[in-house]
């Protein structure tokens, strides 16, 4: 090239005439030749000029943003890093301050400055000049100058029309003359270089040197088929012209074809457009342009609408992507235009990536059909020349594809290959991506690089493996929000030898009670808690993994018996756990994908490698030491991740997540944990290609599908490279509908251990599969039963389904055997069925014994074991009967109702007795409830139901309560009480601080307890209170689920007298707590109200009490905000008992009491210290006085007891009066009621037998109790 000054011309030159073609010549000043500008010529080399020539898509419209259109900028940097990353720093778009741009936008607005993104046709978008001075830039140590001549709407026919073509105004003088913008393009390269100093600040002088002009343009020409049929030779012509115009004969020149609708493109127009831009490097038909013209053929840059920002073909339907592709290829030609090839150029080496970065001759290679591949070539040359056009025919079945492979400007002299020594990157190597249709067998692949060639045969592409993957989300005991980091499964698929993972994921499946399965000589335990697990094994909660496979088992057998169409998997969520899997299903910890990806290697084949021979990459190789104590690992291959074209090296990294030493191996997730060895911005660690291997051969074994053409089921058969080995289907074997709503109905069943069969919640609905179900009441159904479907101790059990209303019955394969010893594994069968969604929700499942069904058929009447309801208990029940706690009120409390779906409850109470002063509670969301305002001595009845949305429980049964009678009383006393706390640690603990604890006269212990879990990480519970090794009655207790802490109240009646006794508590795990002891007399049996409340910002409960100087004890219990609570303390007026705090990390506990006269509603409560992140609890109990009421029938009046109301009485009042006579029920002969028996009541009754007095009160006339409370007695009285 020919170093020039700083300026050009601007002045036009008459034309002159060249063998009868006018041309306009711009004289340019070489540096040297003109002394004026010598000063402008020193510094370092010449700035090197292109010219980016054109119409609109020279301007460029591929838009920059926003990040979550396909086709952006913005959105091709995020889901392509790789090739996108050099153009950002991360933060902003890169300026290049060694590539300068100077653009005059639509003729009207001039804007140059350092090259960055925005210098298309507005500064929104961007065009080819983007990747071209990006990729020139990096050619040259001097500074590069892009001038962008280039407008909208312009054909080469009329407005580009180089001179020879000839003008009809010369010179042109307006735009749409001919040549105009031929003009524009020498006028403003002259204005720009002549002000280089003006324009560009860093320019210091050095000079420049025109080096190369692009050219993408022809629309305007491909729309018009005049223009259409003298393009080529315009073209040609533009190509001279321009040359001997810039006074640079042979300037590099590449052309961009009008590409647009890629290769299905079919138009003449189109199609003849291309062909002569095309020909342009045709050495034959030019000879002059050989080693100065390129052509980009840019159909393969085309991108559909689908994956791009707008509807608009003609400006490659704004794609940023194919601006960018479109600007490197070009600047690919001229650099090969610049520095062509040695002719000395080799092929290397040859790979392949899906998963693994593998030659085909590497043991463990294969290629899983449909899913794309980056093919990757080493081409080196010692002599290190510009980089040759490297592409790849591609041959599949007669079909030919060809691909241009991207990759260094300048060819390396090598690159080093080997195990443990290559260093995959796409900065040295040629590659392009394979599309997913042209991966498969028989595909065969020739690679061109210059003078070298290679061709790839008998490539290993196997089954286009779709694994279809189901999973539950199983919540024990109560939901939780737990889940894998996000993207888990799209890196779980680019780790996977799969087409597709296709994830049905049903999510919140709640399972309030479950069951865990005999283990460690334990038997089943059926539990609603991990806390009552502990209570009723006396060992902690374990056992999860072994529920869930049971589980698993049974919801992958309800979709077909084989297991080969989908693999099913269980994630554990709301307790600790791990993972175990094998034979295409598996469960695991639902928040950890290290779990995740190594359970499912199990689940596809795969051991753990340290127990297998055969796996090859142990200890030392190639020089690289395994990681650590671990000895196997994942060996010298390296990996791929396709999402992200991220090349993953074998070796351990210094960012690593799990910071392991550096420079060793990794590990496979089979032997070593399933993550912290990888790259930090990915989740898991990557499978070695063994694995990979394995993982392949398995699934290609395992799997069928569907295949339409048979109409059967069919598994792979690399002969035919297709799904054609079918499997017979019986009806159970497979399924007979597939990808469909279903609703799973599951049980758990033990006849060795009846009390824990149970009936599930239905769980669904989610896609699956269907196969035949059998109805026992069908004499067909039973027969083919007993064939394919049935175990060979029979079906023991059926469910009894509602659904959409209908009431449907089906056997399950679950055997009932009560000779089993309860401690084996067998003696607890899970199983499920799938019931199509479309026939409606599923209402009540009801868990039948039907010993042998298939052969029996269903009894008359069949032992319900269990049954599943929306609300449970259904029917509802009372935990406290109605009991009368005065003359006037009488309190109950439901047992607590449960949802399958965690919605809340509301409880109705109802009065039936129709007796004066009953009243029906109405619906509350309270689970106790007190009536008021009732008669003395009086009978009420009442029942209980619950609802949670639309769905109500049936109602209890009906329970009844008298009133006491009228004007009695008791009185409780509070005899002593104390603070004490608890120890932590699981099991009974006697708990501190009673030394001065002493009542030997009380009738009731009262025992309030506040505590937590250790670490706040399991579920707070007191399982147990005992005193003097007596187990105390749990009141109520409020734990607000896991991580929380629990407050409670329990009691004992006739504790004997304390003082020497111990208080024991057992709770979950508990890390210290604070509780009260209350020693009280005066009491009756048992207690009255209770309620609870939780919350963050709680600080009392409300409940109604029934009794009459009834005693009102609560607690609190605050978890702290997250670990220091304060110290909370009990609010007048209640008494304090028990303030403070344990630990200096954990909670508070508070404690007191307040005597109620009269029934009413109550708050007590409490100062504690709130806020969104604490968890308090608060309860209340009612604890009723002791009050002695004569409960002897008698008649009123009737003092000799002859059951007759006659002068007799009088006379025999007188003689107890007067006489010495004798009485039993002095009740009867307080003929007046008023409390005392003396001359009035024979007076009353004389007056009421001869005078017309008033009859005496009830009982009069017949036997009945007293009504009114009095001191009178009636100790004995034989009613007629």
């Amino acid at each position: 090239m020919t170093p020039c000054s700083s300026v050009i011309s601007t002045s036009k030159v008459y034309p002159i005439d060249r063998g009868g073609v006018l041309f306009f010549a711009i004289a340019l000043f070489i540096a040297g030749w003109v002394t004026p500008f010598a000063n402008a010529q020193t510094g370092s080399g010449p700035v090197k000029v292109f010219i980016l020539a054109g119409q609109s898509n020279m301007e460029g419209h591929g838009e920059i943003s926003p990040i979550g259109t396909p086709g952006t900028l913005e959105y091709s940097l995020n889901n392509n890093p790789t090739m996108y990353g050099h153009l950002t720093d991360g933060t902003n778009w890169v300026e290049r301050d060694d590539v300068w741009i100077w653009y005059n936008r639509g003729g009207t607005t001039v804007v140059s400055g350092h090259l960055t993104a925005g210098y298309g046709a507005s500064n929104t978008t961007m065009g080819p000049e983007l990747q071209w001075g990006h990729a020139l830039g990096d050619l040259y140590d001097e500074p590069v100058l892009l001038i962008k001549t280039a407008w909208g709407g312009k054909s080469l026919a009329v407005d580009f029309r180089p001179p020879s073509s000839g003008w009809s105004v010369n010179p042109p003088v307006a735009p749409g003359d001919q040549g105009y913008y031929y003009q524009e393009v020498l006028d403003t390269v002259s204005d720009v270089l002549t002000n280089l100093q003006s324009y560009f600040p860093d320019y210091n002088g050095q000079g420049y040197e025109l080096v190369g002009l692009g050219w993408h343009q022809g629309w305007n020409d491909r729309v018009n088929q005049s223009y259409n049929d003298e393009y080529e030779q315009n073209l040609e012509n533009f190509i001279q012209d321009i040359r001997v115009d810039l006074a640079t004969p042979n300037l590099p020149f590449v052309i961009a074809t009008t590409g647009m609708s890629g290769w299905s493109e079919t138009h003449p127009r189109a199609l003849s457009l291309m062909a002569a831009q095309l020909a342009m490097e045709n050495s034959t038909i030019y000879p002059q342009f050989e080693g100065n013209v390129a052509v980009v053929d840019t159909r393969d840059f085309w991108r559909d609408l689908t994956v791009s920002p707008a509807d608009q073909s003609y400006h490659w339907n704004r794609n940023a992507e194919t601006y960018f592709l479109i600007g490197a290829a070009m600047a690919q030609e001229m650099n090969l235009l610049l520095n062509p090839p040695s002719g000395s150029e080799s092929i290397d080496a040859v790979y392949l990536a899906q998963s693994h970065v593998q030659k085909p001759s590497d043991p463990y290679f294969g290629l899983v059909s449909q899913r794309d591949a980056l093919l990757k070539v080493h081409v080196v040359d010692p002599n290190t020349p510009a980089a040759p056009p490297v592409t790849a025919v591609l041959n599949l079945n007669g079909q030919v594809l060809n691909l241009n492979l991207t990759g260094p400007t300048t060819l390396p002299a090598s690159i080093p290959d080997g195990p443990g020594i290559v260093q995959h990157s796409f900065d040295d190597s040629f590659t392009a991506t394979i599309p997913a249709g042209w991966v498969q067998p028989g595909l065969q692949i020739t690679v061109n690089a210059g003078v070298a060639s290679t061709t790839l045969l008998n490539l290993e592409i196997g089954a286009p493996t779709k694994v279809i993957m189901t999973m539950f989300d199983v919540q024990y005991f109560s939901d939780t929000s737990g889940d894998y980091p996000a993207g888990t499964f799209a890196e779980l698929e680019s780790k996977w030898p799969v087409s597709e993972l296709e994830v049905r994921r049903l999510e919140h499946v709640v399972f309030p009670e479950l069951v865990i399965p005999p283990r460690s000589n334990l038997p089943a335990a059926r539990v609603r808690s991990q806390a009552e697990y502990l209570e009723q094994t006396g060992q902690p909660f374990d056992g999860e993994q072994a529920a869930a496979l049971a589980w698993n088992r049974a919801l992958k057998r309800a979709g077909g018996l084989s297991g080969r169409y989908t693999l099913s998997y269980i994630n554990i969520y709301g307790v600790n756990a791990g993972g175990q899997a094998g034979g295409f299903a598996g469960v695991g910890n639902g928040t950890s994908q290290g779990v995740l990806i190594h359970e499912l290697g199990h689940a596809l084949s795969l051991p753990h490698w340290a127990n297998d021979p055969s796996y090859p990459y142990v200890g030392s190789m190639f020089g690289i030491d395994p990681p650590g104590s671990n000895n196997t690992h994942v060996g010298p291959t390296w990996a791929f991740d396709a999402p992200t074209q991220t090349f993953l090296p074998p070796i351990v990294q210094t960012n690593n997540p799990g910071n392991h030493p550096s420079g060793t191996y990794k590990v496979d997730p089979m032997q070593g944990g399933g993550n912290g060895y990888q790259e930090p911005v990915f989740l898991m660690n990557h499978f070695s290609d063994y694995s990979m291997n394995q993982m392949r051969n398995y699934l290609e074994g395992h799997v069928v599908i569907w295949n339409d053409n048979l109409g059967q089921y069919a598994s792979w058969n690399q002969a035919a490279a297709d799904y054609t080995s079918t499997v017979s289907n019986n009806g159970v074997q497979f399924p007979i509908e597939r990808d469909v709503p279903v609703i799973s109905v599951m049980a758990s069943v033990s006849g060795a251990n009846p009390k824990v069969s149970m009936a599930y919640p239905p769980i669904g609905p989610y896609t699956g599969s269907l196969i035949q179900l059998f109805d026992p009441t069908s004499a067909t159904d039973r027969a083919t039963a007993q064939s394919i479907f049935a175990p060979a101790e029979g079906c023991d059990v059926c469910v009894r389904v509602i659904q959409g209303g209908i009431e449907k019955t089906y056997m399950l394969a679950a055997s009932w055997e009560p000779g089993i010893d309860p401690l084996q594994g067998n003696s607890l069968r899970t199983e499920a069925i799938n019931l199509p969604a479309a026939d409606g929700e599923v209402t009540r499942i009801q868990l039948l014994l039907t010993p042998d069904a298939e052969i029996n058929g269903l009894p008359a009447n069949p032992e319900v074991l269990h049954t599943w309801a929306k609300i449970v208990p259904n029917p509802a029940a009372f935990d406290l009967a109605p009991i009368a706690g005065s003359s006037s009120a009488i309190t109950m409390r439901a047992v607590p109702g449960t949802t399958s779906t965690g919605d809340p409850i509301e409880y109705f109470f109802a009065e039936v007795s129709g007796n004066p002063g009953g009243t029906t509670s109405g619906w509350q969301s309270s689970a106790s409830y007190t009536d008021i305002g009732l008669q003395p001595s009086t009978e009420y009845s009442y029942f209980v139901t619950m609802r949670s949305g639309l769905e109500e429980t049936d109602p209890s049964d009906v329970l009844s309560s008298s009133t006491h009678p009228s004007g009695v009383s008791g009185m409780i006393t509070v005899d002593e009480t104390a603070q004490f706390s608890l120890q932590s640690g699981i099991g009974l603990n006697a708990v501190t601080g009673l030394a001065g604890f002493d009542a030997a006269g009380a009738d009731k212990l009262v025992v309030t307890v506040g505590t937590e879990h250790g670490f706040n990480n399991g579920e707070g519970y007191v399982f147990e209170v005992r005193y003097s090794g007596v187990i105390l009655t749990e009141v109520v207790q409020e734990d607000a689920g896991v991580n929380n802490g629990t407050a409670a109240i329990f009691y004992l009646d006739n504790p004997g007298p304390i003082g020497s006794g111990t208080i024991e508590v057992s709770a979950s795990s508990p890390n210290g707590g604070i509780g009260a002891a209350y020693a009280l007399s005066g009491t009756t049996a048992g207690y009255g109200a209770s309620n609870t409340s939780t919350g963050n910002t709680v600080t009392s409960v409300t409940l109604t009490t029934s009794g009459e100087n009834s005693l009102l004890i609560a607690a609190l219990e605050n978890s702290g905000n997250p670990n220091g609570s304060g110290t909370a303390v009990a609010n007048v007026p209640m008494t304090s008992v028990a303030s403070g705090f344990w630990g200096s990390q954990w909670g508070s506990h508070a404690s007191g009491y307040l005597q109620v006269a009269t029934p009413d509603m109550v708050t007590p409560t409490f100062s504690t210290n709130i806020g969104a992140n604490f968890s308090i609890n608060v309860v209340a109990a009612e604890f009723l006085a002791q009050v002695d009421v004569t409960l002897e029938n008698f008649k009123r009046g009737d003092c000799n007891a002859d059951g007759e109301f006659n002068i007799a009485d009088a006379v025999c009042g007188l003689e107890y009066l007067f006489g010495g006579g004798v009485s039993t029920c002095l009740d009867a002969i307080d003929a007046n009621d008023d409390g005392a028996v003396d001359i009035s009541d024979p007076v009353y009754v004389l007056s009421a037998l001869f005078s017309g007095g008033p009859e005496p009160i009830d009982p009069f006339g017949n036997c009945g109790i007293d009504p009114t409370g009095d001191a009178l007695d009636c100790d004995a009285y034989l009613c007629p």
